[in-house]
Formats: C-alpha cells, sequence, structure tokens
C-alpha cells in the first residue's frame, strides 16, 4: 500500500456542495472527451471546525500517531501503547475507519486479530473563514 495525504477541509456546506458540483462537471467533461483525470489528493470535509474538532479528537489524533509510528500488530496492542480500555480505541478506530484513516488488515487465520494500518502518513488541513 503506497502510503499519502489527505486533505482536511472546513468549509461551509454551500461552498462544499458547490465544489462536489465542479468536480461532477469535471469526472463528465473528462469521460465524453476519453480523458484519464489527474490523480488527486483525497479529501476529508467538514461543515465547521466544531464538527471537525468532534470527530477528530486529540485522542483519535493519537491513535493515528501511534499505529504509523509502531505498528501494533492488534487492537489490543494499541490500547496498550496507548493507555487506554481496549473498548474504546476500537471505538475510536471505528470512526477512523469509517472516515477512510485507518483500514483493519485481515490476517490468513481467521483466529488471528486485525492489525489496524494508517492509510495516510500525512494530513494537511484548510480551513475557509
Amino acid at each position: 500500500m503506497k502510503l499519502q495525504r489527505i486533505k482536511i477541509v472546513v468549509r461551509p456546506e454551500e461552498d462544499f456542495f458547490g465544489q462536489v458540483r465542479e468536480a461532477f462537471s469535471t469526472v463528465a467533461k473528462a469521460s465524453r472527451k476519453g480523458e484519464k483525470l489527474p490523480r488527486s489528493t483525497p479529501v476529508l470535509s467538514f461543515p465547521s471546525i466544531k464538527e471537525m474538532a468532534r470527530t477528530l479528537t486529540p485522542k483519535r489524533l493519537e491513535l493515528l500517531r501511534l499505529i504509523r509510528r509502531n505498528d501494533p500488530q492488534s487492537v489490543r496492542q494499541l490500547a496498550a501503547l496507548a493507555g487506554r480500555d481496549i473498548k474504546n480505541v476500537s471505538t475510536d478506530l471505528k470512526v477512523l475507519e469509517n472516515l477512510g484513516l485507518v483500514e483493519a488488515e485481515e490476517r490468513e487465520s481467521p483466529r488471528q486479530r486485525k492489525r489496524p494500518v494508517s492509510t495516510f502518513d500525512r494530513l494537511d488541513m484548510e480551513v475557509y473563514l
């Protein structure tokens, strides 16, 4: 898996929907012309700083750091590294997985625990005022 960066954007909903319409228009034009689309940086968008802070909490960001720096082999090991309860770490990992920031790597045997893997090595943030 190639590591990459993700752009986190905080912008009002009306700006977000305008950007989505523009992106769809670009894709449609390229498709009609048979052109390839340029590779772009994935974007995670929030409607407000409050919503971003509620979702990307310091504890969740710390889990991302621990995964990148320590390569834990299980959620249990990650919880131990974080000094947190495994249930709370599992809940936070589900949120990060739903955002596309973490993957649960499957193992060869069903008895082996899934390994949390960070899909990005850098988070860039833009806040529109």
